[in-house]
């Protein structure tokens, strides 16, 4: 069974540690970036993950931002992006997906709802159920 690898772009620190935590849960590697700049520097630099986490909601480049710079490089298919925001307006998931996102959840996450997720992004994965680890 390969290792996934996830990056995960948010400015919120603690965001990034608790989806990171539940990455590692379901069995995924997990990178953290503060921002779409330094993301997009390794992206330009660095093998890509297989799946990318993205906050909508970021200073300087925003995720729809960076949702237009992946896709500039990588198709859907290539490079699945999840968005993340504490936001669930119909109009704004639906511009997202329609921008390239291959899906989108709302903060807080819900473990379940992640690996449920990457199980329709990721041909072939097939996580650690949580209940199994603890």
């Amino acid at each position: 069974m390969s290792t996934y690898k996830a990056w995960i772009i948010d400015d919120d620190v603690d965001m990034c540690k608790a989806v990171g935590l539940m990455l590692v849960v379901v069995g995924v590697q997990a990178r953290s970036f503060r921002s779409g700049v330094e993301a997009g520097r390794a992206l330009l630099s660095d093998p890509p993950p297989d799946v990318i986490f993205l906050d909508l909601n970021m200073p300087k480049v925003d995720g729809a931002e960076f949702l237009r710079f992946v896709r500039s490089r990588y198709s859907n298919q290539q490079l699945p992006v999840v968005m993340l925001s504490v936001e669930s307006a119909e109009t704004a998931v639906y511009t997202l997906l329609s921008a390239g996102a291959n899906a989108f959840l709302v903060k807080p996450l819900d473990v379940d709802e992640l690996r449920k997720v990457l199980e329709g992004v990721l041909p072939g994965f097939a996580g650690q159920n949580f209940d199994d680890i603890v």
